[in-house]
């Protein structure tokens, strides 16, 4: 990122910072965040997962912002439930089992950031809605990044997801870099603080 660019990305996480006292609408900005992340990771597509419960109260990850731009998809669920997504299912119980969990599902229960090269040739989690969202839509999801959205007692509120980030330049398949990855963690946190505000009561797993 340039000299210039880092300015502006500055200014316009000042303009970010500034909007949480006085803007109403909170998905506004957690659309915003995202579309920020999105920008400084260079990525395809990018989902935001919030943690709600089922009617048996068991956690799961709904889908409630989902961007790609190779799909031209840019939608809000501002009222958990509406993703035509289907929920991913959380089970802290098995969590040393990673082939159990989808990858942001192991993010929210260990409360860590993680991420695959290419999920495809993976044999660390289960990826059947990965291949079922490219089964669908006619793509193919290669690099996942997963970052939690951790709340003051380290449980998670959510996860943010990256998908396939490209090198803005030749517009070839990239990687996450450790500066991306630090930039993206800063604004989960920033997430954090506005879901704590949501009419409708952020969960957490715990």
């Amino acid at each position: 990122m340039s000299l210039f660019h880092q300015d502006v990305f500055f200014w316009r996480l000042i303009n970010l910072l500034k909007s949480l006292s006085t803007e109403q609408d909170h998905w506004s900005l957690l659309q915003a965040i995202m579309s920020e992340c999105q920008g400084v990771t260079h990525c395809d597509g990018s989902t935001l997962y919030l943690v709600n419960r089922d009617a048996k109260g068991s956690p799961q990850l709904v889908c409630s912002i989902i961007h790609n731009e190779t799909l031209g998809i840019h939608q809000n669920y501002a009222v958990l439930g509406h993703s035509a997504l289907p929920p991913i299912k959380i089970s802290a119980d098995d969590s040393d089992h990673k082939k159990t969990h989808s990858l942001a599902a192991y993010s929210a229960i260990n409360g860590m950031t993680t991420c695959v090269e290419d999920i495809y040739k993976s044999a660390e989690f289960n990826t059947q809605g990965v291949q079922s969202f490219d089964e669908l839509f006619g793509y193919r999801t290669r690099s996942l990044l997963s970052v939690p959205i951790m709340n003051q007692d380290q449980s998670a509120l959510g996860v943010i997801q990256f998908i396939n980030p490209l090198n803005p330049l030749s517009g070839t398949v990239a990687h996450y870099s450790g500066r991306q990855i630090s930039i993206v963690e800063g604004l989960a946190a920033l997430m954090a603080t506005i879901l704590a505000k949501l009419e409708f009561g952020y969960k957490t797993l715990n």
